[in-house]
């Protein structure tokens, strides 16, 4: 599959699609080769620093601490995360002692960092996965999907689907890539960057951002309780000499500067990491979204 084959399309509710889709059997077969292997990956890596671990705990900290503020007391504490990866979000809700449970097409990543784990999962895609919690008549209070929504087929279609599996109070978790982002579209108009760098199919097949995300939950039935961001990576692109996208060998550093910055932050505590990336949602940056969302 070459990118080129590819277009844009708008969506009614302001997001973006590609087409053609491409059919389950190419997806499978991109995943296979490309996301998957015990080899390091543009996904997942054999190793990181000490640094690049404490930041991976710290994301998934927050996403626990963002549910617990919605999570009613007297509910049960049962977690689902679809599209788990290496496991860190698991791992911090079970430190939180919920009662995990996880989903993803393969266990590579969650065999090398929390092998532990691997008695709560299943291997299956996303829709096979909601069709056997549903026939098993599975309710969660909890579901998180990182990076999960931009990926398949019909997101429109995951998100009735996942009203099946939530209970009625219960809380869904949702983070995409920021893409068509007030800092991206700036800096297309500057020429800082000479090209949409966030157009990566068929990696990644719907393109949403702070804006249009909402609409479309909103059509599915969903409202957004709590609405925030990770660091605004994309801040280095303004900077001609830390500009990653027209100089490749700045990547590495940039991206160790918003590790290390982001870790400062959250050295002032969880609470105040959290109000600091609500306010940066408010203003439509960060390269990433987190939309906690309950049933209408």
């Amino acid at each position: 599959m070459q990118k080129g084959k590819f277009s844009k399309k708008k969506m009614p509710e302001g997001y973006f699609s590609v087409y053609p889709i491409p059919e389950e059997s190419e997806l499978k077969e991109l995943y296979n080769r490309e996301y998957y292997q015990e080899a390091k990956s543009s996904s997942y890596q054999s190793k990181y620093s000490e640094s690049e671990i404490r930041y991976k705990k710290v994301i998934s900290d927050q996403i626990v601490y963002a549910i617990e503020q919605f999570h009613e007391s007297s509910n049960e504490k049962k977690f689902l995360e679809i599209g788990f990866g290496e496991g860190f979000t698991m791992a911090a809700a079970q430190r939180n002692e919920w009662e995990i449970k996880g989903l993803e097409l393969t266990n590579v990543a969650l065999r090398k960092f929390h092998p532990n784990l691997l008695k709560f999962t299943m291997q299956m895609d996303v829709c096979e996965g909601i069709k056997h919690f549903r026939s098993e008549e599975s309710r969660f209070d909890a579901v998180v999907l990182q990076n999960v929504l931009e990926h398949v087929r019909e997101p429109e279609k995951v998100l009735d689907e996942l009203h099946e599996i939530l209970e009625p109070r219960g809380i869904l978790s949702i983070t995409v890539p920021n893409d068509e982002s007030l800092l991206q579209l700036d800096l297309l108009q500057r020429g800082s960057i000479d090209r949409e760098y966030w157009f990566v199919p068929p990696q990644h097949l719907h393109y949403f951002n702070s804006e249009n995300f909402g609409n479309l939950v909103s059509k599915k039935g969903y409202r957004i309780i709590d609405m925030y961001s990770d660091f605004p990576i994309e801040y280095f692109l303004y900077q001609p000499s830390s500009n990653y996208i027209t100089n490749k060998e700045q990547g590495t550093l940039c991206q160790n500067a918003r590790v290390a910055i982001f870790n400062q932050l959250a050295s002032n505590g969880i609470n105040k990491l959290h109000n600091l990336c609500q306010a940066q949602a408010q203003c439509g940056i960060g390269r990433a979204m987190t939309f906690l969302l309950q049933r209408v």
